[in-house]
């Protein structure tokens, strides 16, 4: 499984926010300058609004991905994932709430990976 494979991009049907989804596999690198090694399949939001872009005050750029948002296990994401349910990724700041229409679609693109992850592909 590629590093493609385990990406989704989207746009929320609230506020047409531009979306990355990762799934990131045992062995992988993740967190501030990949400091940390997953020990088990995690999922990641990244917001793509400014991907890209220069900072404010032009000392770098946002990265490809966008803005870090939030994490999770897998497993606990889709054991408590209730059809009609979105996602709360940050309580304060309304623009990065998923609805339940695009958790539907990240369930759908994350359900068959799961069985693929499974059977043994990496």
């Amino acid at each position: 499984m590629t590093t493609a494979d385990r990406t989704f991009d989207f746009t929320s049907t609230r506020g047409s926010r531009p979306w990355r989804v990762k799934l990131l596999l045992p062995g992988d690198a993740y967190g501030r300058n990949d400091c940390l090694t997953a020990d088990r399949p995690l999922v990641e939001f990244w917001d793509r609004e400014h991907a890209g872009e220069p900072y404010r005050d032009q000392s770098g750029a946002w990265p490809d991905d966008g803005q870090f948002v939030s994490r999770y296990w897998l497993e606990t994401m889709l054991e408590h994932r209730r059809h009609g349910m979105g996602l709360d990724l940050m309580g304060y700041e309304p623009a990065w709430k998923i609805s339940a229409a695009d958790f539907d679609k990240v369930a759908a693109w994350l359900i068959p990976l799961t069985a693929k992850l499974a059977g043994g592909a990496r």
